[in-house]
């Protein structure tokens, strides 16, 4: 929860709202509560009530990055000899994730998404998610673009001893780019540990990406940076893509007999009745596999509830991407898991209701 207020009046209501529509609406966006008490929906307005003119309280403009910060990362990615990025939240917007492969391709850079959004193409040979621990353990240079928790996404977990351990190397150069200093609980915050960076960027990736992917592009049309370490590190990457594509479907091919059903099968059955449709992930990810199988081209194919940890959150979380997409004649996928659903079984007749289409592959 990004903000949440109780208004005390209904002038104070109004207002509240306004201020929750422009930080919601404002990046890093995020949900906001606003309850409104019995006592404000039903007392009596003593004097006539005016709504004020919306259009004298228009939203806050975007965070561009700095000018000299990008010049500085443009300057280490050059110079990298093993860069990586690792992507996270990028999928609120198009102009995040086309500059992110625009950025990637320019450099051969390898791309490690954290999976709770779209960020990246998954059958793009610059993909290297399923190499994440090998890369980053060898990285020189990392690029953290909308990671809201640096601790969890670079440390591997040892279970046995209960501790953290870093996967980045004592002297990599970490790059931070994100709007994280923003996302400032008024109530109630869980994070990792401060993690050391080389520099950090407060800026929308919507905007800071395709800025630094222009800088890098006009430098090596200027003839700068080694075009054989590029192309060396473009085919390397692509062999690790191709091989972790190809060990995920045969692990699908060989557990395709098996019962009860694996989740690799599932995803790939439901994949081959869907593919050719526009379909969305509404919610569900068969703990992983539908990004390793299916192939996600677009920030609006994947819309799924994860990273949340709300109990009973898929259903309804579905039927509201379902609502969104009714009208674009896109069809909404739901894998909901039944526990989850028995949390908030009464979402069902809210979808019929209101005649919300949704395609239910489920439970499972």
């Amino acid at each position: 929860m990004k903000w949440d207020d109780q208004p005390a009046s209904a002038e104070a209501s109004v207002e509240s709202l306004i201020r929750a529509y422009h930080l919601a609406s404002t990046e890093p966006k995020g949900p906001v509560y606003v309850c409104f008490d019995t006592d404000v929906q039903e007392g009596k307005l003593e004097e006539p009530f005016e709504m004020p003119d919306f259009s004298k309280f228009p939203p806050p403009t975007r965070f561009n990055a700095d000018p000299v910060g990008l010049d500085h990362v443009a300057d280490l990615l050059m110079n990298a000899k093993n860069p990586a990025i690792i992507a996270d939240f990028l999928g609120r917007n198009e102009a995040s994730t086309s500059g992110l492969v625009r950025l990637a391709e320019s450099l051969a850079v390898p791309v490690i998404t954290g999976g709770d959004l779209y960020n990246f193409p998954t059958h793009h040979p610059l993909n290297a998610t399923g190499s994440k621990m090998d890369l980053l353990s060898e990285a020189d240079v990392v690029v953290a673009l909308d990671v809201y928790d640096l601790q969890q996404m670079l440390t591997r977990q040892d279970w046995a001893t209960r501790t953290n351990e870093d996967i980045l190397k004592p002297d990599a150069k970490l790059i931070d780019i994100s709007l994280r200093q923003l996302l400032v609980r008024s109530w109630a915050d869980d994070h990792g540990a401060l993690y050391p960076t080389e520099i950090q960027l407060a800026a929308d990736t919507g905007l800071a990406i395709p800025a630094l992917a222009d800088i890098i592009e006009r430098r090596l049309e200027d003839g700068a940076g080694n075009s054989g370490d590029i192309e060396a590190r473009r085919s390397e990457i692509k062999e690790l893509h191709d091989a972790s594509v190809a060990k995920n479907q045969a692990v699908a091919k060989d557990k395709a007999g098996e019962y009860p059903l694996h989740l690799a099968t599932i995803a790939q059955t439901i994949y081959g009745v869907v593919k050719n449709d526009d379909w969305v992930i509404g919610n569900g990810d068969l703990r992983g596999w539908v990004q390793k199988l299916w192939n996600f081209t677009s920030p609006h194919q994947d819309m799924g509830a994860r990273g949340g940890g709300g109990l009973g959150q898929g259903l309804g979380h579905a039927i509201g991407v379902a609502l969104a997409n009714r009208d674009k004649g896109r069809l909404t996928i739901n894998i909901q898991s039944d526990g989850d659903m028995l949390f908030t079984p009464a979402a069902i007749w809210t979808a019929v209701h209101h005649k919300i289409p949704m395609g239910v592959p489920g439970p499972v």
